[in-house]
Order: C-alpha cells, then sequence, then structure tokens
C-alpha cells in the first residue's frame, strides 16, 4: 500500500508525524481506541472486532519475549524502542519469522 498522509492520519502505525516516540502502543490507543469503526475499514472482507482478546505486548514474557528480542536484534543490529517493541510482538504473537520481515523496513 503506498499513501500520502492525510489529515488527521492515524492508526496502527503511527500518525505519520516523523515523531517515534508518540507511537507507542498506549498513545495511540489513547488516540484512537483499540478498534477501527466500520466506516474506516479498509477491506471490504476484514470484521471489526467488537470484542475477544486484544494482545499486548506485556504478555510476551520470560523465554518467549527474550527469543524475540534476540531475533530482532539479529535481523536489525541497534533496533531498540518503539520500533523494538514492533518487532517483538509480531515475532511473539505471528512467528519468527517476522524478525527478518520487519528488517525489510
Amino acid at each position: 500500500i503506498t499513501m500520502i498522509r492525510q489529515p488527521h492520519q492515524d492508526g496502527h502505525c503511527g500518525n505519520f508525524n516523523a515523531r517515534p516516540w508518540d507511537d507507542t502502543r498506549d498513545m495511540i490507543i489513547a488516540r484512537v481506541g483499540l478498534t477501527v469503526s466500520h466506516q474506516y475499514v479498509m477491506f471490504r472482507t476484514w470484521v471489526v472486532p467488537t470484542h475477544g482478546h486484544h494482545p499486548t505486548i506485556d504478555q510476551c514474557q520470560g523465554d518467549k519475549h527474550t527469543r524475540a528480542v534476540e531475533k530482532c536484534r539479529a535481523s536489525r543490529p541497534g533496533l531498540d524502542g518503539a520500533e523494538l517493541d514492533g518487532c517483538v510482538f509480531d515475532v511473539c504473537f505471528a512467528g519468527e519469522q517476522y524478525a527478518e520481515q520487519d528488517a525489510a523496513f
């Protein structure tokens, strides 16, 4: 997907203001909440979640978290902060292949 910045744009990937420190999970949730309003959904086949489990980085603990950090830093040396958290989340909940896929960005 390629797009230009839009007024009031915000979401899972941040708000495109070139300040990654305000794109943490908690700050995004404070701005837009946990779900996307149906009127803003980009994909016709996607169902807007109304309840259920929403995993957080805090639920990735112990050896699983340690391994995810190792995989992410091996793919992108020096990775830290919100970018590291994003990679760790992807690896913990989606699989180790995402460390290398995240590194492509």
